[in-house]
């Protein structure tokens, strides 16, 4: 599934937001987008669509589900605080999330911790990494120095992922679970 984009940024400067298009290889075409409070029910679909495999992976429990009011909160992410990127391929006339990611600021005010989530389909497509770039230069615009993650131990494809995007990987921290570190110097 390569692909042509055309990032945009908004011309709004209060607004940091992204928005990156594309058409796949298979003429499906993706927008990667900030979410926004309209993506609860797309949200919702997306997280039941993933295998119990990558729900396990993403959240520690295959059978995990967000509810409506985590939902909601989760797609209004405060600026500043957090932010969060999700990519949409509209299939069949209908817009469905395949990714994805996100960063909430640590006590610190300088770090974040990153999670990111793309369907099981999608995945080595490209989705993961321009959800991930995006995510950096949102964390840049937000003046933060360190990104960080968890990756359990045994999700090799993430600590691989995560290193082919500039990620440190520590699995001494804890048993189990590996840490994932990447400066965000320029």
């Amino acid at each position: 599934m390569n692909a042509t984009s055309q990032p945009e940024h908004s011309q709004d400067p209060a607004e940091s937001r992204l928005t990156e298009h594309w058409v796949t290889d298979e003429g499906i075409p993706v927008t990667l987008r900030s979410i926004s409070p309209e993506d609860v029910a797309i949200s919702k679909d997306f997280l039941a669509g993933l295998s119990f495999g990558t729900r396990y992976f993403r959240f520690g429990r295959g059978d995990f589900q967000y509810s409506d009011d985590e939902l909601r909160r989760l797609c209004t992410p405060a600026p500043g605080e957090r932010a969060q990127f999700i990519a949409v391929a509209r299939c069949d006339g209908v817009d469905r999330m395949i990714g994805s990611a996100r960063y909430v600021v640590e006590t610190d005010g300088r770090t974040c911790e990153m999670a990111i989530v793309v369907n099981d389909a999608w995945q080595g497509h490209g989705v993961g990494r321009r959800l991930m770039r995006a995510l950096i230069e949102q964390a840049r615009r937000d003046h933060l120095q360190t990104m960080v993650g968890k990756v359990l131990g045994s999700n090799a494809g993430m600590a691989e992922f995560a290193r082919r995007q500039g990620f440190d990987v520590d699995d001494r921290t804890r048993p189990g679970l590996k840490t994932i570190v990447r400066p965000l110097g320029p």
